[in-house]
C-alpha cells in the first residue's frame, strides 16, 4: 500500500528472503541502469506508467528500512513526484527484485 502525504510517499513491501543491505544494494544497481535501459522503460510505457519529465538518473530517490514485522518500507521523502516515484518502485522495482535473477 502507499500512503501519500505532500512530497513524502511510503510502501512496504515483503522482501521475501532479501535482506535490508541485499534489496538496497540491488535497488540502487537497478535505479543507476533505469535510466538507460530502453527495454525496461518500454516496458514501463506498456504497463502505463508515465515517466515524462520524471529524473531518473543521479542518487536514487528511495529509501529503505526494516519495520517491526520483517518486511521493508520504501519511501520517498520531499520529491515533487514522489507518487510517480512509488508506481515505478512497485512496478519496476519489486518486478525485478521477485524476479530472483537480480539476486544472483
Amino acid at each position: 500500500m502507499v500512503e501519500q502525504a505532500g512530497k513524502d510517499a511510503a510502501y512496504r513491501f515483503e522482501s521475501g528472503s532479501l535482506d535490508l543491505g541485499t534489496t538496497t544494494r540491488l535497488a540502487a544497481d537497478m535505479w543507476s541502469d533505469l535510466a538507460f535501459d530502453e527495454t525496461a522503460l518500454a516496458r514501463l510505457r506498456r504497463d502505463g506508467l508515465v515517466l515524462d519529465g520524471v529524473r531518473l538518473t543521479g542518487p536514487s530517490p528511495y529509501q529503505l528500512a526494516e519495520d517491526e514485522d520483517g518486511g521493508l518500507v520504501v519511501s520517498v521523502a520531499d520529491h515533487p513526484d514522489a507518487a510517480v516515484l512509488m508506481d515505478l518502485w512497485r512496478i519496476h522495482f519489486v518486478r525485478g527484485l521477485r524476479s530472483g535473477s537480480l539476486a544472483a
